[in-house]
């Protein structure tokens, strides 16, 4: 091969590159000027509980719990695994889309209660959710969304914390969704 064979042949392998993982904009020589990714690789996961009962006891009021058990797997899971009946663990990171919910009673009432989502055992503070329930027994729904950075094996689970008192949580129902929506 001569010379300009051998260059020919390298835009030709570049340009393929290219094509292949992004959209060229503009392209000026061998080089893109402007690109953007064809594609985000899909990852998401989901987890639940119906019906579960699960009681988080509260030692002090203000403070967030985990909800440790209790949950099952959506059996939607890409990218995501899920572990010890409680948590969804990313395998790759990224920013993710972060849809969370439950149905929450205490025994008590005129409780304040706060529910979100924690990121390997710490409570974050954006995309919570709050209820005051005027009625003991009485089931409430607290819900919450937000877009957060995860590494690969974050550990993303529930919590909620009752703002009024040390009263137990019950936790009917619970619904966690993790989806990527970026690098």
């Amino acid at each position: 091969m001569n010379e300009d064979q051998v260059k020919k042949l390298i835009e030709q392998q570049l340009t393929e590159f290219w094509q292949k993982q992004y959209s060229v904009i503009e392209q000026t020589d061998i080089v893109p000027r402007t690109i953007k990714p064809r594609h985000i690789e899909t990852v998401f996961g989901s987890m639940y509980a119906t019906n579960a009962s699960i009681t988080i006891t509260v030692a002090a009021s203000d403070t967030a719990y985990e909800v440790t058990s209790g949950l099952t797997s959506g059996g939607q899971l890409d990218g995501i695994s899920f572990g010890d009946s409680h948590y969804l663990e990313t395998n790759y990171g990224g920013k993710f889309l972060i849809v969370w919910s439950m149905a929450i009673e205490t025994g008590t009432a005129n409780q304040d209660i706060e529910g979100g989502i924690m990121v390997n055992g710490t409570a974050i503070e954006i995309g919570t959710g709050h209820t005051s329930s005027a009625t003991a027994n009485k089931a409430h729904t607290i819900a919450g969304s937000l877009i957060q950075d995860l590494s690969a094996n974050d550990q993303v689970s529930l919590y909620v914390r009752n703002q009024t008192l040390a009263t137990d949580i019950l936790v009917e129902h619970a619904n966690l969704t993790l989806c990527r929506v970026g690098r």
